[in-house]
């Protein structure tokens, strides 16, 4: 197997079949904070990494559900996509980078938003971009579906609804 392509573990993230995933409270991956008691610049959420270059990126799907609903305002689980600097090409919760170095990426999964579950997708290339949709009744606990495509030079994101 290709070293490149091997599921790596970031921040204590654990893989397990089928994946279950769990975070300590305030963990994140921003480079902006609502709370100005906290650093700006983050990366402590809990990692599973598969790295690859760009070009070599066609798409990803995931499924996931919380059956329990979500505890902390906040919460959220999903796609995560990273372009590092050349300075900091792996960063982590102790390095997490500064305005210069910190990496780019792109967020999109479920995020609990004042009790709310949403779809949420968020970039950041040194500005951020935010966009939400309210879930279908259910979709939480049965199952949430993203797909990303590399479409030329973009990435887009897509929500998958079975007919």
């Amino acid at each position: 197997m290709d070293r490149q392509n091997l599921l790596v573990s970031i921040n204590g993230a654990s893989a397990s079949k089928p994946l279950k995933l769990s975070a300590k409270a305030k963990t994140d991956i921003s480079r902006e904070s609502s709370d100005p008691s906290e650093s700006a610049i983050r990366f402590s959420s809990p990692v599973l990494r598969v790295s690859m270059p760009t070009s070599s990126f066609r798409r990803a799907r995931l499924t996931f559900k919380c059956p329990n609903g979500y505890a902390e305002n906040w919460d959220q689980a999903g796609f995560l996509f990273t372009w590092p600097s050349p300075e900091l090409p792996s960063p982590d919760a102790a390095n997490p980078g500064t305005e210069d170095t910190a990496p780019h990426y792109v967020k999109a999964g479920i995020e609990n938003i004042n009790g709310t579950p949403l779809g949420a997708f968020v970039a950041n290339n040194g500005s951020l971009d935010f966009s939400a949709l309210l879930l279908d009744e259910g979709e939480v606990e049965q199952g949430f579906t993203l797909e990303a495509v590399k479409y030329d030079f973009r990435l887009v994101i897509m929500l998958v609804k079975e007919t």
